[in-house]
């Protein structure tokens, strides 16, 4: 009998502080990531990256029971498996970096005994792929969204 088996080492580092200053809720982020994958067939390749997030968001209430949200989170991706330098001038290395921006409104309501929540948003990514001996590749997207849902009160 055959044993396949795939050896992955996962760190995780987080930390997260919650704030309260006047009528703001200020929450600063850090979250670092080292993934080592050896899989269990030759044909695959083996990974090795870090993954380092800093977020920091701000709730800001809005009359009684709706409040705004502010939210920014820049991302740092290193593929640790190629040296930048075995990559083809041209070619992307496989790191990033990320800039994310995002304002929230929330609003909760009583209605026929349900507690009804609308959130309504945007948020702008921003993305840059390292490209070796060039131009970084970068672009830029944005979401809008609505979202209501209900839950049973207590």
């Amino acid at each position: 009998s055959y044993v396949l088996s795939t050896s992955i080492r996962l760190f995780v580092n987080k930390i997260e502080f919650v704030h309260q200053w006047r009528q703001l809720t200020i929450i600063p982020r850090f979250k670092s990531e080292l993934l080592r994958l050896t899989p269990f067939s030759r044909d695959l390749e083996k990974r090795r990256s870090w993954d380092g997030v800093l977020a920091v968001q701000i709730e800001i209430p809005l009359l009684h029971l709706s409040r705004i949200r502010l939210g920014w989170e820049q991302r740092l991706f290193r593929d640790a498996r190629i040296a930048d330098n075995e990559v083809a001038r041209g070619q992307r290395t496989g790191d990033f970096a990320g800039t994310s921006l995002a304002v929230q409104l929330s609003n909760v309501r009583d209605y026929l005994g349900y507690a009804l929540t609308t959130q309504a948003g945007i948020r702008i990514d921003r993305r840059s792929f390292e490209i070796r001996d060039g131009d970084d590749d970068r672009g830029t997207s944005g979401l809008v969204f609505l979202t209501m849902f209900a839950a049973l009160r207590d």
